[in-house]
């Protein structure tokens, strides 16, 4: 081979080990089509319109409970995002065809490992609930939060949030709460400071 030739040649080579090394260093995300965050699925599933959800799609619910942080983000179509401590982990949640127990109407439920979760501090599963809850009296809503066994936080709106972590397992359910059908304007031991939903302008 002639060493002009030779010399392309090897010029050629290490161009492309440069490229490669260059995918593996930024986790090949071009080749992969762009996906820069793999934790988070890119969409959820079409939402049925027998499906209640408590979260507008493009929407952001950030609650601070006794668990501590938690937002959830929410869309496109039933995609949920959960970032509490330092971690962002995504589920295409699915839409439930018989209500939860003791719930008014169809929600978005999830119950195992998402598929590409990465574990977070020993969590790689997620038990998440969305949808509404109609009470005679508020002291029953008080009563059901105290016994789900989760840390809540709600409005004077009745939105609500409760969550911890257990385990393998990230718990987080989201509920819009009814007193005898009506979306409450006053509850006892309600924080507005502590439930703030951002949505699309």
């Amino acid at each position: 081979m002639p060493v002009q030739t030779r010399y392309r040649y090897l010029a050629i080579v290490r161009g492309c080990v440069c490229l490669l090394t260059i995918a593996a260093l930024s986790g090949c995300t071009w080749l992969a089509g762009g996906n820069t965050e793999p934790a988070v699925p890119a969409e959820g599933q079409p939402i049925p319109a027998t499906v209640t959800t408590v979260l507008p799609e493009g929407s952001t619910l950030t609650a601070y409970t006794a668990a501590g942080k938690i937002q959830i983000e929410a869309g496109p179509d039933s995609l949920r995002i959960f970032n509490w401590d330092d971690a962002r982990r995504g589920v295409a949640t699915l839409a439930r065809t018989k209500p939860f127990p003791s719930a008014s109407s169809l929600g978005l439920y999830f119950d195992g490992k998402p598929p590409i979760w990465a574990p977070y501090d020993g969590i790689d599963k997620v038990h998440y609930e969305e949808t509404t809850r109609n009470f005679e009296t508020p002291i029953d809503l008080k009563i059901w939060t105290q016994i789900r066994r989760l840390y809540f936080s709600y409005n004077n709106n009745g939105l609500a949030v409760g969550w911890k972590r257990k385990g393998d397992t990230l718990h987080v359910e989201v509920w819009q709460f009814y007193i005898n059908g009506e979306k409450p304007e006053q509850l006892p031991e309600a924080n507005d400071q502590l439930i703030v939903l951002q949505t699309k302008s």
